[in-house]
């Protein structure tokens, strides 16, 4: 549906993934990192921050045409709070949490940040979200919480159970 609304839908999809892929090489390195050696959080992330910053500062001057740079006093307010907020706040949380927490239930924990942008597309930018967005949102909040739980005792047993059964059935028709 976005794809048929909006004319830069696709590059929003390729940023998007790209994005997201970057995200998850930076989440698994500060991992690792916290495997190899215990780190200050803040310090790392200032590191990968300023990492960000000098891998993105040509490209910006580049590409911006005058779409990426702030114009107003008004415009820098907001990129401070979103910078405040966002980036320092809610990854500083995320990337304390990762050296403590499965890199699988990391990766699920971050699925939910596409639902939240849905959230405040719908709520506060008045953008028409239809039934097969919510759906689709719906449906990725019940894979992640399939996702988060652990292996019961009793599917291992059963699985011992037809795997036993297997065994006693082929060893049945071979002594016959």
């Amino acid at each position: 549906p976005e794809f048929a609304q909006n004319t830069a839908a696709t590059w929003g999809f390729v940023t998007g993934i790209v994005s997201g892929a970057m995200l998850a090489a930076s989440m698994t390195f500060i991992r690792k990192t916290h495997d190899t050696e215990p780190t200050p959080i803040f310090m790392l992330m200032q590191l990968v921050s300023i990492g960000g910053v000098i891998a993105m500062i040509l490209p910006m001057f580049i590409f911006d045409m005058g779409n990426i740079l702030p114009n107003t006093w008004s415009e820098i307010g907001w990129i401070l709070i979103y910078g405040t907020v966002m980036q320092c706040l809610a990854w500083g949380l995320i990337a304390y949490s990762i050296p403590k927490l499965s890199l699988a239930l990391t990766g699920l924990l971050l699925l939910t940040e596409p639902i939240a942008a849905l959230v405040i597309d719908y709520s506060w930018l008045d953008k028409p979200i239809i039934t097969m967005q919510w759906s689709g949102a719906l449906l990725t909040m019940f894979a992640i919480y399939l996702g988060s739980l652990k292996p019961t005792a009793y599917a291992i047993s059963a699985t011992e159970m037809s795997h036993s059964t297997l065994v006693k059935v082929s060893f049945a028709t071979f002594n016959r």
